[in-house]
């Protein structure tokens, strides 16, 4: 055993105390009542339908919550211990791969390597915050509404609907408490942060996957892939999805090449990260626990810590998961399905964008997809290598999410894989890298970026509820009432304060239309979802309305429009 191999001792290791600073926080939490966390997690709205009570789902929550933390105050500081015991005596079925180890950096470059990752850094600012300009869409406004705005406790303990990205509602309500300002920007800003993070990420990655010529191909596809782009500017957990999935690909890719500790227990909060943002991605650990467990128990052990940090976060919302667990079930043909709309997305979303016109694929971003991954698959350098080994947990997790909705009759959304992005990250910019040097600079100024910005300026306006209520606020009279249909939360009434008058909320997809009609008599109706009011519904618009303008948007691929209707004159 050499001085490098030795064990640190317990006392100078801070890995193992930060380990167990975090087990002492864990023990003690689980010592606070259950009551008094219900009493936190407690979401007002549904307190004041009870008549003060508590809801029995949120006392569930918090019971299993205070479960987590006493299993998590032993089982965190064990799993780093054995973790660093794993990875000292190199416990491995596979091949090892050490070279260079000991002095792996995470971003090693020149002068002018350093300034071209600026450029592509500032390149996907800019591109995020021209899209983050745009109106909020419904489920951004209903995570800030129902949850961020009633504070950090509700938003971590509340899940009464599955808007609530629990990181991202915390972020946005760090983010618009500090600057004061529920402006789009303002929003959008943590998720604008995590998308430009990703990007020296991805060049991590590139480096542990080879050197910083790959590094830098990967930062260029990460700031302008359209995917990376379209979720980091809207306030929804997917972009700190990405963010967490590309850490912990570079952690892995390095951990496959140091064989530290420190690599793995990265790999594992980055996917703890994921999963917390959007549960979905805590297929991301277990496929890394499948793969460990078959070829590097280093990978398993990790793994494993991911699932506990993973149970910790998200315990909480057990309670109101259990209560509404009948609402994941597809129980309607129209509900999305692996078979629909959402599921030739997914896959299209491997090459980095939806499809576009006529649901084809982005022809140039696919077209490197496919060049990438062949050479993923059959080169036998180390880089291709080295590509296998670190997304093959990205991979399986991947194809159980295809595969479980269908066995498990749940719907499902193509954003749901967005943990997968990595793969489409590394295949792109490997058959970017593949091109001979005389044609790189031609080849990444013009076809990629064509590309890249046609996906962008396809899928520019989601859902345009603030421009409708522009177009209501210009015409109405002082004193005319205004109605909305929508979905439970009044995303068109978040916009009409913004300019001064109410929309009354006419139920689920306006099931209470013809009693807000009778009662206010309002001279505007703004329309959310138009193709899904039923035939009761659009009758009953239609019998007292005119539509005069429908404002397009992309949500639900193609049915994010916005109707504004006017009373009929007579």
């Amino acid at each position: 055993m050499t001085d490098s191999d030795a064990p640190t001792p317990p006392l100078r290791d801070p890995l193992l105390l930060a380990a167990c600073a975090l087990g002492v926080v864990c023990a003690a939490l689980a010592l606070v009542p259950t009551a008094t966390f219900a009493e936190a997690f407690a979401h007002p709205q549904r307190v004041a339908r009870l008549g003060g009570a508590i809801p029995e789902a949120t006392v569930r929550g918090a019971g299993f919550f205070r479960a987590a933390l006493a299993a998590g105050a032993v089982a965190i500081p064990a799993l780093v211990w054995w973790l660093g015991r794993a990875c000292r005596g190199g416990e491995t079925r596979g091949p090892r791969d050490l070279g260079a180890a000991a002095a792996l950096p995470w971003w090693p470059m020149s002068m002018t390597g350093s300034l071209q990752l600026l450029n592509w850094i500032v390149l996907g600012a800019m591109l995020r915050l021209v899209l983050a300009s745009q109106s909020l869409w419904y489920d951004e406004i209903s995570a800030l509404v129902s949850f961020a705005l009633e504070g950090p406790a509700v938003a971590f303990g509340s899940y009464a609907i599955p808007t609530n990205h629990v990181p991202m509602t915390l972020a946005v309500w760090l983010s618009t408490t500090a600057l004061g300002s529920v402006h789009e920007v303002a929003v959008r800003l943590p998720a604008i942060v995590a998308g430009v993070a990703t990007i020296p990420a991805a060049h991590a990655l590139g480096v542990a996957l080879r050197d910083a010529r790959l590094g830098n191909a990967l930062a260029l596809v990460a700031a302008v892939a359209p995917l990376a782009v379209l979720e980091s500017a809207e306030a929804r957990g997917y972009a700190f999805v990405i963010l967490g999935a590309t850490v912990a690909a570079a952690a892995l890719a390095r951990a496959a090449r140091t064989g530290a500790r420190g690599d793995h227990a990265l790999f594992a909060v980055a996917c703890a990260f994921a999963a917390w943002s959007h549960p979905v991605a805590i297929l991301l650990p277990f496929a890394a626990g499948l793969v460990g467990l078959a070829r590097d128990r280093r990978l398993a052990v990790a793994a494993l810590l991911s699932g506990v940090l993973t149970a910790v976060l998200l315990s909480p919302l057990v309670g109101d998961v259990l209560a509404t667990r009948g609402d994941y079930a597809r129980t309607d043909a129209a509900q999305p399905s692996v078979f629909s709309r959402e599921g030739y997305e997914t896959l299209t979303g491997l090459a980095l964008s939806w499809s576009r016109w006529f649901l084809t694929p982005a022809p140039i971003l696919t077209a490197l997809f496919i060049a990438g991954a062949a050479i993923v698959l059959r080169a036998r350098d180390d880089g291709a290598r080295r590509a296998r080994r670190a997304l093959a947990p990205f991979a399986l997790a991947f194809a159980l999410a295809l595969a479980l909705p269908a066995i498990l009759g749940s719907w499902t959304y193509a954003r749901f894989t967005l943990f997968a992005l990595p793969i489409g990250l590394v295949a792109v910019a490997l058959a970017l890298d593949a091109l001979p040097k005389r044609a790189w600079s031609a080849f990444v100024v013009v076809l990629p970026f064509v590309d890249a910005f046609a996906s962008l300026a396809f899928y520019r306006t989601k859902q345009p509820i603030r421009e409708a209520v522009a177009v209501v606020a210009a015409l109405r009279a002082p004193g005319d009432a205004v109605a909305a249909i929508g979905l439970p939360d009044n995303a068109v009434g978040f916009y009409a304060l913004r300019s001064g008058f109410d929309a009354t909320p006419t139920g689920f997809l306006g099931e209470d239309l013809d009693a807000v009609v009778a009662r206010d008599r309002p001279a505007f109706v703004v329309v959310l979802y138009p193709e899904r009011l039923t035939d009761e519904t659009f009758a009953s618009l239609d019998h007292s309305f005119d539509r005069t303008h429908r404002l397009a948007g992309w949500a639900d691929w193609g049915e994010g429009a916005v109707e504004v209707w006017r009373r009929s004159e007579g």
